[in-house]
């Protein structure tokens, strides 16, 4: 009896399933009603870049995700439910790359399927939050994607050809999303702290090829950026660029501020009691044994965090967990790491972990379910976009916060981001709001009740900010320069006059 022959032929069947399982997903995805906001945006930009006119209406959109699509519609046609099969796909893109990892590093199998990445693809399959992501099209997929990719060709660091093509990873994955940034520096940092400690001066030098090739990558882009916008579109440096006047700054501010220093994210909701637990396990277990590899990993995810504080110190991070999807590849890996090792102690424990990806699989089925049966907006405010499809011109401008939900459902152009917006949301003097909006060509104002706020607002922001009661009440009672032309339980469409 050949046992190879057989374990190989399980190991194909359990691919085999994956590949199945990614389809099934990608079905649910394409025919979702979920929509988030800056799903449309993307979808805009992927059709610009298919008519070739994206240097005419430039954006800080990172373009990879939307280059993809484009590359996909140009065949099949533009259409959300494309888009969501796309990171779909890069979803369990994400699954394989995490097992061809883990397979590498640590090759224990049960029925020749690698224990260790078993075990991780388990665990990143009960962070809802991956399996959620998967089903909306942004760039928190394809960025996990590189984010285990860049970690898999770092397992073979050891020639000039390798470190530069490491370093065209790390390129790529910042036009994915810049928050890839965190790259170049775990791998600069760990490398450094290898050749202060073991005077490993080669795979130092090879470090400084890899960024030096993602330095060259991402230089055209920044470049375009600072001429066009003023800032790089790097996360945490644009404050640097442009920073906020003292006009712009909310009483609150202060206070905000001291928030936070503090702890604010709920780390347990975000990645789930079992990846939490495993990974501070995998990490108290690697650094105890020194594993070289599985440190690389771990820094990598520290490193993150950190850089997470700083950017949320200068303003720029507010615990969404979209923020996160970097590094759930790496919060699986460390957890899977140590669960593949406990699993080698007892000859028993391999079927509970085949028992575990059971009980993942069905958490990540029921969330996929979930979401692909939900509605992010509610009916009422719907109809109101679909009221102003139908009875608005093509080239009115709304003033509304939810630009993405208008384009879908209104088919129209939204502004929010005025530099008198804090002006417009607390002045009592309804012709200066008038004559501002007048000023900015806005036709239609579009109000949701559900995102009105107190009377502050949050600086140059484009959703946080939301429309204040104030800003309400001033247009409403003001006949002469506004017409309130729809209005249904919560929402209120005014023309300006």
């Amino acid at each position: 009896m050949n046992i190879a022959k057989y374990n190989k032929i399980f190991e194909l069947l359990f691919i085999l399933f994956i590949i199945i399982l990614s389809f099934y997903y990608m079905y649910l995805a394409s025919n979702t009603q979920m929509l988030g906001e800056d799903e449309v945006i993307y979808l805009d930009l992927a059709e610009e870049f298919m008519k070739l006119t994206y240097p005419s209406s430039p954006s800080l959109i990172s373009p990879f995700t939307p280059f993809i699509y484009a590359s996909f519609f140009y065949i099949l046609g533009p259409s959300l439910g494309l888009a969501k099969a796309i990171i779909t796909m890069f979803g369990f893109l994400t699954l394989i790359m995490i097992y061809l990892f883990c397979k590498k590093l640590y090759k224990t199998s049960f029925l020749g399927i690698n224990v260790f990445g078993l075990a991780s693809i388990s665990i990143i399959l009960t962070i809802s939050y991956f399996t959620h992501f998967m089903l909306i099209s942004y760039a928190e997929i394809p960025i996990a994607f590189f984010s285990v990719l860049f970690l898999y060709f770092l397992l073979d660091f050891s020639s000039t050809k390798k470190a530069m093509f490491v370093g065209i990873i790390m390129g790529l994955s910042f036009y994915v999303k810049f928050s890839a940034i965190i790259f170049p520096l775990t791998l600069i940092l760990f490398f450094l702290v290898k050749y202060i400690y073991k005077k490993d001066k080669h795979s130092f030098k090879l470090s400084l090829i890899s960024c030096f090739v993602f330095t060259l990558l991402i230089l055209p882009f920044i470049s375009r950026n600072l001429i066009l916008f003023n800032y790089p579109g790097v996360e945490g440096l644009n404050i640097f660029f442009t920073p906020p006047s003292s006009q712009f700054i909310a009483p609150w501010a202060e206070k905000e501020a001291l928030k936070i220093l503090s702890i604010n994210v709920d780390f347990f909701s975000l990645f789930g009691y079992v990846a939490l637990f495993l990974s501070i396990f995998g990490i108290v277990y690697s650094i105890e044994i020194k594993n070289e590899k599985m440190l690389l990993v771990i820094f990598t995810f520290l490193l993150f965090l950190l850089t997470y504080y700083v950017r949320s110190f200068l303003g720029m991070a507010i615990g969404d967990p979209r923020y996160f999807s970097i590094i759930f590849p790496e919060i699986a890996i460390i957890g899977g790491y140590y669960l593949s090792k406990v699993a080698t102690w007892k000859k028993y424990l391999p079927i509970i972990i085949v028992i575990f990806f059971i009980f993942a699989l069905y958490t990540s089925i029921a969330v996929v379910l979930s979401t692909s049966q939900s509605q992010r907006y509610p009916d009422d405010y719907v109809e109101a976009l679909k009221w102003i499809k139908q009875n608005t011109n093509n080239d009115d401008l709304i003033f509304t916060a939810y630009g993405g939900s208008l384009n879908y459902y209104g088919n129209r152009t939204a502004l929010w981001v005025i530099k008198e917006f804090p002006e417009v949301m607390t002045t009592n003097n309804s012709t200066r709001i008038h004559d501002i909006l007048k000023s900015h060509n806005i036709s239609y104002i579009l109000v949701w009740r559900g995102i009105l706020a107190q009377n502050y607002i949050i600086p140059e922001s484009n959703i946080m900010g939301a429309f204040t009661y104030n800003f309400l009440n001033q247009v409403y009672n003001d006949k002469d320069h506004f017409n309130l032309t729809f209005s249904n339980q919560n929402n209120f469409v005014f023309k300006v006059l």
